[in-house]
């Protein structure tokens, strides 16, 4: 598994311990999103970047079936 996950603001890439920070401040400060917040943000950027995230799964698919055959 690779160690970033999600972006900052500034479009930077969160690490683990970052991302680990976050939650732990989220939680002290009862500002954690609700399971639904959390689904609807997912929801969210799906649909924002649909034709990216179905481009790199071609590319993915695409890369994948070339190396087999090479």
């Amino acid at each position: 598994m690779s160690d970033t996950f999600f972006t900052r603001s500034g479009g930077d890439p969160m690490t683990e311990e970052q991302m680990r920070r976050e939650v732990e401040r989220l939680i002290r400060t009862c500002k954690m999103p609700t399971l639904e917040e959390l689904s609807a943000a997912v929801l969210e950027a799906r649909k924002k970047y649909e034709n990216k995230i179905r481009r790199a799964c071609r590319e993915n698919q695409e890369d994948t079936a070339a190396s087999k055959t090479a």
